[in-house]
């Protein structure tokens, strides 16, 4: 059975980034959005590591 991946824009996970280090309860905004916990925290630490590098559009 095929996997289907939901890909998130730049400004997308730019914007997740923002509001999870503003939020004390990352839960919370987990819920609002639908997204995994794994995934905001996987994106703070593409983030931590490499910057405005991070994340880069359609996979260039």
């Amino acid at each position: 059975m095929e996997k289907n991946y939901t890909h998130y824009d730049r400004n997308f996970t730019e914007h997740v980034l923002k509001l999870s280090y503003e939020r004390i309860h990352v839960s919370k905004l987990v819920r609002e959005l639908g997204i995994r916990s794994n995934l905001i925290y996987r994106w703070r630490r593409e983030f931590k590591e490499y910057g405005n590098c991070s994340f880069p559009v359609n996979g260039i």
